[in-house]
This record gives structure tokens, C-alpha cells and sequence, in this order.
């Protein structure tokens, strides 16, 4: 079919990742992401690509597409076609007779239903089509080493806290130069406590500047409205913002910070009122196990998605006083039997499951995107050093005082080493009934196990075994044999 004339332009939410075969394009509000080689690259490189504002097409943009080397020449009625689909995909937008039409500001009211419309759209893998080498996509960077909170559970010593050691600003603008320049996408800023970094909205600004995806994560006590209001004009990918209890007492006892509670809840209610993208992340420890289903509660009347972890993580310097505050074997089973009740992905399996076996063998029990060393994100510390990931202090590849980040991430010798682990090195774990189920983190091992990544936290064991049990009890709940 003809559309006749019409325009287009990239949604503002999409982003765009040219690595000269391939193009990659991810919309930050739906979550939508494809990878186009062939003529559709080319396409997205000589039309579209670059649109910021509305660009014609027509007869004459048609004529001047360039097909390459490409076998076949694509009709007009291909191409148009396929930017349809793309406007319907939300990664462009289109105004034509009937209007202007494209992807959505991110609502609270609409994410439900977004989520829904979107879920599993154009996945792919980018080491496969569009890179030879590992794409560094995501980094994070811990700014500063300042935290207003001391929490029982945190990975990080308080004497850590206390040095408050920071990243010169310099030298993070020019950290997130380099990893644009190498097509990165997404940076995640975190500390200690990122309010508490003096120059934080010039290293946003400059995020923006450099057309990075921008993930926070903070507590959130000291942000102002004023704050909120500038966090709202940097179209944030997604704030992060941790909260234990909505019990004033218990999550003041954890963080040690007396007003924290109060102020941390203000500001994700000031965050969900301005429909700027933001998740609950709350550790479940023996102190706040009792009130997570008020956390629970209250998070779903705002409309907002609280994540819960209950492992905890030993100290990155090998301390392992902060784990006393894991939850007992009965409390982990009634918050494992909750999240089987509610969460949409068990839910889901187990009613579409035609039986148990089925259950089973899926692996539903696992991260949505699985987790390999160094395939897609990295971490740089206060001090400039860098870590596989969040958490993994002793695991030091390099330092971007003596380094780039391309040497860091594409050439040492302790990246490329790390590259070739793979899951039939942990012993322990071959051919164990639990894998569907175990979300068993390298990380974890080292931090809890001496410096030793391939002997399992026991946390996850008995973790995975419950949620297995409790999948199979849930199961024959709702399909009872005659």
C-alpha cells in the first residue's frame, strides 16, 4: 500500500547506536530494542538516523535512498512499510494525513498497560549482529563514596563511607566521552549517595549532552523539589531508590538515619507525581521482613514496582558482618510463597504450565537477561578503579587514572581472562536440579567465599530450593489431583 507523502523523526525516547553494519535502536519508555543490518540499516542510515525534527518522505527521498551493494532493489512499498512498523514499534514517530502519531511520555497511569502491549518485542543480541567484540553498554559509575545512611545490610564498609572518597568531575565528563565514543548507552550514577556530589546535575547535563540513557540510584533523602523538578527535565531512563520499610521505626533502625523514612517516601510520591520513571529496591532483612507487605501495598497504590532482594551481599572487603541481618530459612519461604502468589511471571507460568514437569524445566526462576562476565557493562569505582560489576572491589581490571576505558574493557589481560568463564566452571552447579531456579552471582561467591568466585554462596542454594518447593506447592494447590 502507498502511503503518499509523509514525515518522520526519531521519538525523542528512542536511541541510536550506528556501529557501521548495524544499527541498533532501543525506545527508553516501552523498553522496545531491535538490531537492523541489510538494506533496513542502510535505510535507517541515509533517512532517517539523524532526524531530530520532522523529515519528508517522498519521491525524491526515495530516489536518493542508497541500496548499496544489496542483491535486490527494495520497493518504496518495503520501505514504507517497514518505518510503519518502526512508528508502530514507538522508535519513530510519523505525521501524515491522519495526524501525527509515535510512542508516549512515560506515564505511571499507562505503564501497566504499555508494559503489556510491548512485552518480549524485537529482542536480539548485539554481539551477534553488530559487533565482533563485547559492546560495553552499560556502565555505572560510583561518583562518590558519601552516604548520608549507614545500613546494616550495605556491601560497602562504613569506613569506606567515611573516607567519602570522589570522583573529580572532570574526570567523569571526560569518562563519559570515551564511553560514548565507543557506542556506549546506558550510565547508571551511584555511590555512597549521589545527592552528595557537589557537581551531580553538571554530570547529568552532561549525559544528556553526550545522548546517554541516565539510570540513578540514590536514597533520596536530601533531593529537593528543585531537584525533582530538574531530574524531570533530564528524562531519566529510570531512578532507583531504596526503601526498607514504610515504617518509620524499622527502616530508621536499618539506615540509622533518623527522618529518613519519612523523607525518602515524600520524594518517590513527589517522583510518581511528576511521571518520572522510578523503582523501589528493598534488601529484606530479619529487621523489615515483617512490613514488606505494607511496603508492598503501599508501593502498588502509587503504582510504582518495588523489587525485593533477599540475599544480601557480603562486605566488598571480604567483612562479613553486615549477612547476620539475613532472613531466617521460615521468613525467606513466606516472602518466596508471597512473590510466587503475586508476581506476574509465576503467576503466568503456572497457569499456562500443562503440567508439572512443564513448570518445571522453564527456566522461569531466573533473571530475565542472564548474566555473563564483562559481555555488556562494567563498573568504576570512586577511585577510578574498575570492577567486573557493583560490588566486586577485589576483582580490579585496571584504573582509568593509568588507562582508557577501550584498553580496560577491550584489551587487558583480566578482562579477556574473566571472558572465558563460563557456567560449567562452577562445579557445584553441574547438573543440579536448581538451575531453573538460581540466580547464583560470581560476585556473591567472591565477596562471601575468600576471593573464590566458583564456590557457590550457599544463600542461593537454599534460596533456589525453596522457590522450586514453593512453585510445586503452589502448582498442585491450583491443579489438585482427582
Amino acid at each position: 500500500m502507498d502511503h503518499g507523502n509523509f514525515s518522520f523523526r526519531l521519538n525523542p525516547h528512542t536511541f541510536v547506536r550506528n556501529f557501521g553494519s548495524c544499527i541498533y535502536m532501543e525506545n527508553q519508555v516501552n523498553h522496545v530494542k531491535g538490531y537492523f543490518n541489510g538494506w533496513a540499516y542502510t535505510l535507517a542510515r541515509n533517512i532517517f538516523h539523524s532526524y531530530t525534527t520532522f523529515g519528508f518522505w517522498n519521491d525524491h527521498r526515495l530516489q536518493s535512498f542508497d541500496h548499496g551493494n544489496n542483491e535486490a532493489r527494495i520497493s518504496k512499498e518495503q520501505m514504507e512499510k517497514f518505518l510503519y512498523w518502526l512508528n508502530e514499534m514507538w522508535l519513530i514517530d510519523i505525521h501524515d494525513d491522519a495526524g501525527v502519531k509515535g510512542g508516549d511520555d512515560f506515564s505511571y497511569q499507562r505503564a501497566a498497560e504499555v508494559e503489556a502491549r510491548f512485552a518480549g518485542k524485537m529482542c536480539g543480541s548485539p554481539g551477534n549482529l553488530c559487533t565482533d567484540t563485547p559492546w560495553l553498554q552499560r556502565l555505572q559509575i560510583n561518583i562518590t563514596d558519601a552516604c548520608n545512611e549507614r545500613c546494616r545490610h550495605c556491601y560497602l564498609p562504613g569506613q569506606k563511607k567515611d573516607r567519602a572518597t570522589a570522583i573529580p568531575a572532570s574526570t567523569v565528563i571526560d569518562l563519559l566521552k570515551q564511553f560514548r565514543n565507543m557506542n556506549g548507552l546506558k550510565v547508571v550514577l551511584s555511590g555512597g549517595e549521589i545527592f552528595m556530589y557537589r557537581d551531580l546535575f553538571a554530570i547529568l547535563d552532561e549525559c544528556r549532552k553526550q545522548d546517554l540513557m541516565i539510570l540513578l540510584q540514590s536514597n533520596m533523602v536530601t533531593a529537593t523539589p528543585d531537584d525533582i523538578a530538574r531530574l524531570k527535565a533530564l528524562d531519566l531512563f529510570n531512578i532507583q531508590v531504596s526503601l526498607y520499610s514504610t515504617d518509620e521505626e524499622v527502616h530508621d533502625s536499618i539506615t540509622r538515619c533518623k527522618g529518613s523514612c519519612r523523607k525518602t517516601m515524600a520524594n518517590i510520591e513527589r517522583l510518581v507525581a511528576n511521571d518520572i520513571p522510578a523503582t523501589i529496591s528493598c534488601p529484606v532483612t530479619q529487621a523489615n521482613f515483617a512490613s514488606t507487605d505494607r511496603l508492598l501495598e503501599w508501593a502498588a497504590n502509587l503504582g510504582i514496582e518495588a523489587h525485593f532482594d533477599y540475599v544480601v551481599m557480603a562486605q566488598c572487603d571480604g567483612g562479613d558482618g553486615n549477612i547476620g541481618n539475613r532472613l531466617t530459612a521460615e521468613q525467606t519461604r513466606k516472602l518466596v510463597d508471597m512473590e510466587v502468589r503475586t508476581k506476574p511471571i509465576f503467576v503466568d507460568a503456572i497457569g499456562k504450565a500443562q503440567s508439572l514437569d512443564e513448570l518445571l524445566s522453564s527456566p522461569i526462576g531466573l533473571r530475565k537477561q542472564g548474566c555473563s562476565i564483562l559481555s555488556d557493562s562494567l563498573c568504576i569505582d570512586s577511585d577510578g578503579s574498575a570492577y567486573p560489576c557493583p560490588g566486586w572491589n577485589g576483582m580490579k581490571i585496571g584504573n582509568i587514572a593509568t588507562k582508557s576505558l577501550q584498553e580496560i574493557w577491550g584489551v587487558s589481560d583480566a578482562a579477556t581472562q574473566l571472558r572465558t568463564v563460563e557456567k560449567d566452571d562452577f562445579k557445584q552447579c553441574r547438573g543440579c536440579e536448581l538451575q531453573n531456579f538460581c540466580n547464583m552471582c560470581p560476585t556473591y561467591n567472591y565477596n562471601e567465599n575468600g576471593g573464590d568466585m566458583f564456590k557457590p554462596c550457599s544463600r542461593f542454594c537454599e534460596n533456589a530450593g525453596l522457590l522450586r518447593q514453593s512453585l510445586i506447592d503452589r502448582y498442585n494447590e491450583l491443579h489438585p489431583q482427582p
